[in-house]
């Protein structure tokens, strides 16, 4: 995991070191996450006032600063840097109930697995040896709960909340939006949590100051084809092995179903891939031995379905979209980079913006109506959204790989620009007007 080797005076923050982990900007993100060593502890309830709350925060902090200052008495272990204690971070669920931070709101209720990353020296030995250090300070303490973990949460959505944590919600609905405008789905369960990573102190920052890193883990799904749930391409829907044999399929399993580690699996996770056919050696050796496996095989078929993924238009449904709105009359047109948006303006008022993905292409398009028309088109159209980044009452976003008929699309075009022309000056009105006459 390290990047790059450390001297005695220099120490590895890894708040610094893995940025895209760590300090994401307000814009939201995907990030691969890989494996990492934690301190964990579980616990219930509300961890304002929750005793065991703060008892788990003196388990967790006593153990990592134990580790941290071993070298203070000549008992640090093999291997053994410099490095600054990593920030805590909390899973956090509700019982029978798909949390995603913000659907509940009675802290009662929480469950939580509080935890601090380790650096890859600290082994179960180590974890042992600080926990008999931090008995012998501390012997009130319960150590039981705390426990050693290597954990890999893989690919996620993830953004920067600043402000007080009662006030996530609307950085989660952010979050949300950008997920389904990406062509992914959020996957909240049993085995991946809502995550929030605490980057200031409390007890020492101003509430509207306070940093957290919010993080759902989430599928990449292929617009108008199934979910991915398998690195192979093999189909799970109606397999007999998930309920006989408790397969909790190979993503959802980390590349562990119910026979075990599976080489693709691990591949394909190892490579930073979703499924194989993103690999540049798709169809290699392995993944053709599997599929066309005597017993177990399915004659190619997987490899197949991975190709189907694999082909998703770079084009969007409407190629005619950036020349429709230049041609409006006084409009405008600039490129907010760190956005990636191309807005279009009049009297230097937007009227639409068409928002790119990560590969440049144009993915969504964002444009204003009245409230209850846009709230009817949302309930006829699943490629209608609450505006993107934008007042979700008056602005609208339309996926450009969807559905929505071109002349509805036009329509909503000519309204948006309409509605801005309109809240212009009579002057101004026919300043832009006649200089189109």
């Amino acid at each position: 995991m390290r990047k790059r080797g450390y001297g005695e005076l220099e120490k590895l923050d890894y708040k610094k070191e893995y940025r895209d982990l760590y300090l994401p900007k307000k814009k939201p993100s995907i990030v691969q996450v890989p494996e990492m060593v934690f301190i964990m502890v579980d616990g219930r309830g509300n961890p304002n006032t929750g005793e065991e709350y703060q008892q788990a925060m003196e388990v967790l902090y006593g153990l990592s600063y134990g580790i941290k200052m071993s070298k203070m008495n000549g008992s640090q272990p093999e291997g053994y840097f410099e490095y600054v204690v990593p920030p805590l971070e909390g899973l956090w669920w509700v019982k029978d109930v798909e949390f995603d931070g913000k659907n509940v709101t009675d802290k009662e209720k929480f469950c939580w697995t509080s935890m601090i990353r380790q650096p890859e020296f600290v082994t179960e030995s180590v974890f042992e040896w600080a926990k008999e250090m931090l008995g012998h300070k501390k012997p009130q303490l319960d150590l039981s709960k705390a426990r050693l973990v290597k954990f890999t949460e893989g690919l996620c959505a993830q953004i920067m909340h600043v402000g007080p944590y009662d006030n996530e919600a609307a950085s989660i609905e952010i979050l949300e939006t950008y997920i389904e405008m990406e062509g992914y789905v959020q996957e909240l369960n049993e085995l991946r949590r809502h995550h929030e990573i605490y980057l200031g102190d409390p007890r020492k920052t101003k509430p509207e100051n306070l940093k957290t890193v919010i993080r759902h883990p989430v599928l990449r799904k292929d617009r108008g084809m199934k979910m991915i749930t398998t690195r192979c391409g093999l189909s799970c829907e109606g397999c007999s092995y998930k309920e006989d044999c408790g397969c909790g399929e190979c993503i959802k399993s980390n590349g562990n179903p119910f026979h075990g580690p599976c080489r693709l699996a691990q591949c394909c996770q190892d490579k930073g891939h979703v499924h194989c056919g993103e690999c540049k050696e798709f169809p290699c050796e392995l993944l053709k031995e599997y599929s066309y496996d005597q017993e177990q095989g399915d004659q190619g078929e997987r490899i197949e379905v991975c190709r189907q993924w694999s082909s998703r238009r770079q084009d969007t449904s409407y190629p005619w979209i950036h020349e429709y709105l230049s041609e409006k009359p006084g409009t405008e047109m600039d490129f907010k980079v760190e956005w990636q948006w191309t807005r279009y303006k009049i009297g230097n008022k937007m009227f639409a913006a068409v928002c790119k993905d990560d590969s440049g292409n144009d993915y969504i398009i964002s444009l204003k109506l009245e409230p209850s028309e846009g709230e009817f088109l949302r309930s006829q159209y699943e490629e209608i959204i609450p505006g993107y980044y934008m007042n979700k009452l008056h602005w609208n976003s339309v996926d450009l790989y969807g559905k929505v008929p071109e002349n509805l699309l036009k329509d909503m075009i000519d309204k948006s620009y309409d509605l801005m022309l309109n809240s212009l000056s009579k002057k101004m009105q026919r300043e832009i007007l006649g200089k189109e006459n």
